[in-house]
C-alpha cells in the first residue's frame, strides 16, 4: 500500500502560484518592518535605564567613600550564610 502512495506522489506536477504572490509578501514584511515603537514604550525604557544608571551610579560612590569591602561585611556575610569566615578551606 505504501508503494502505490509514492508512485502516485511521483506523478505530481509543479504548481503555479497564484500571480502577484510574491509582491503580497514583500508587501507584507515590509509592513512588518515599518512598525515602530509606541511612544509609551520607549519613554518607559529611557527612564528605566536612567534609573538604573542612577542606582548604579549612588551604589558606586557609596561604596568608593566607605572604602570598599570591609572585612565586617565579611565575616557578617560569612556569618549570615553559616559559612566559615576564613578564606581558607575547611579540611
Amino acid at each position: 500500500m505504501e508503494t502505490n502512495e509514492f508512485e502516485s506522489l511521483g506523478r505530481i506536477g509543479m504548481v503555479d502560484p497564484p500571480p502577484f504572490l510574491l509582491t503580497r509578501i514583500e508587501a507584507r514584511i515590509a509592513s512588518v518592518r515599518a512598525e515602530k515603537m509606541p511612544v509609551t514604550w520607549a519613554v518607559g525604557m529611557v527612564l528605566t535605564l536612567l534609573l538604573l544608571v542612577t542606582v548604579n551610579t549612588v551604589a558606586y560612590q557609596k561604596q568608593a567613600s566607605a572604602g570598599g569591602h570591609s572585612t565586617s561585611d565579611a565575616q557578617q556575610l560569612a556569618t549570615d550564610l553559616s559559612l566559615s569566615p576564613s578564606e581558607q578551606l575547611d579540611r
